[in-house]
């Protein structure tokens, strides 16, 4: 397909391009325009990345959006596997600094891996999105962000001090009791946040790390509604206790589940629980 995709910004946003399969020309020719929709406010985004990977599109895609300052909100779906020493060229991070004024952002790799590279660069461009408002994050397929990737995230998040919305899904990434803390030291500077849902699920979190975690949710004083998911980790009875006290200082919460598990009791045996709180 060589002709020019679009004679508007309407043609261009009702369109379906998942059956295409772009080359360079193709998508330089998208770039341009994409360039035109001055007034796009939203957008959602599906990734082949392992196409992506191959015919080496990815810079086009993202130079198209520079020139749209009035985009707000962006939801991107990857689909496919990034092996961990990859990055897309140019790299997300490309991307989300042309969208830095974005309000709501949502990164969804469940059905495909991000690799463990591709995710720093992620979080090095999600640090020039300082006006976001709701920030949604899964990388819960075995990513190995590890607390070397932890840290990097929360470098990108502790100066959105314009979230109310949160949600972070980091289930099975070898995260450990620094990670956690780096995480949490960033979540209590969000003094705005009204709602957080943390997966942190199938890691490597101990007492340490889940002590911090709960210090840290127990600053945010806006809290409303708390989702905690820390199953499968190594947290025994006094990170449960330690975590209990400091979520008891989140006076404002009027939902809450907590999903937990204590690996080791003095009786040595395993239990799980899981509290609903719903209403004052």
């Amino acid at each position: 397909m060589k002709e020019k995709y679009f004679d508007d910004c309407e043609k261009f946003c009702e369109s379906d391009l998942e059956n295409y399969e772009l080359d360079k020309e193709d998508a330089e020719e998208i770039s341009l325009d994409l360039q035109k929709c001055f007034n796009l406010s939203s957008l959602r985004l599906l990734l082949d990345i392992e196409a992506l990977i191959q015919r080496q599109v990815g810079y086009y895609i993202s130079s198209g959006f520079k020139n749209i300052k009035n985009l707000q909100n962006v939801e991107i779906q990857v689909i496919g596997v990034i092996p961990d020493d990859t990055i897309i060229e140019p790299g997300l991070s490309v991307f989300l600094e042309n969208c830095s004024h974005l309000s709501r952002l949502k990164i969804d790799a469940k059905k495909g891996r991000f690799g463990q590279e591709s995710a720093f660069d992620f979080f090095s461009g999600l640090g020039k999105c300082v006006n976001l408002q709701v920030l949604e994050i899964h990388l819960d397929q075995g990513d190995k962000l590890a607390d070397k990737g932890c840290q990097k995230l929360s470098l990108a998040i502790e100066n959105m001090q314009n979230l109310t919305s949160l949600q972070l899904c980091l289930s099975n990434n070898q995260v450990g009791d620094e990670g956690c803390s780096r995480i949490a030291q960033a979540i209590q500077n969000l003094q705005n946040l009204k709602s957080l849902e943390f997966n942190l699920s199938l890691n490597e979190i101990g007492n340490e790390g889940c002590t911090k975690l709960g210090q840290a949710i127990g600053k945010c004083q806006n809290l409303t509604s708390l989702n905690l998911d820390l199953c499968k980790n190594q947290i025994e009875e006094k990170g449960a206790q330690d975590l209990g006290s400091a979520l008891s200082q989140c006076a404002n919460v009027s939902k809450l589940k907590l999903i937990f598990e204590c690996s080791k009791f003095r009786n040595n045996y395993q239990e799980s629980y899981q509290f609903v709180k719903f209403g004052t």
